[in-house]
């Protein structure tokens, strides 16, 4: 199994609980992702500057991403659609820490 990794350094790695996708964030405005099962690779533009951060929420259902152009997105993984865009909520970067994203 060859797993393309971006080229821009990671900022953040989140594997969902069944094991069945792994979702890399980013220096870049993008996330990557690999479903196992199906051994296929996406890339996707989520925001406007660098994504700082990447987590599931703990049914696997969407994850959650958050970057330094001051917005956070919500994306279902069932489809990989934006499910919800909080942009711009408040004057800093969005950073995330680790500790505030344990389920």
């Amino acid at each position: 199994m060859n797993f393309l990794m971006p080229l821009d350094p990671i900022k953040s790695i989140a594997i969902a609980s069944d094991s069945k996708f792994i979702f890399v964030a980013s220096k870049g405005r993008y996330v990557s992702g690999y479903n196992v099962d199906a051994e296929g690779f996406f890339h996707m533009t989520t925001h406007g500057d660098t994504v700082m951060k990447i987590v599931l929420t703990p049914d696997n259902r969407f994850f959650v991403s958050c970057s330094s152009d001051k917005s956070i997105r919500v994306i279902d993984r069932r489809n990989m659609s934006v499910y919800y865009i909080f942009d711009h909520i408040h004057e800093g970067r969005v950073v995330g820490r680790q500790e505030e994203f344990i389920f």
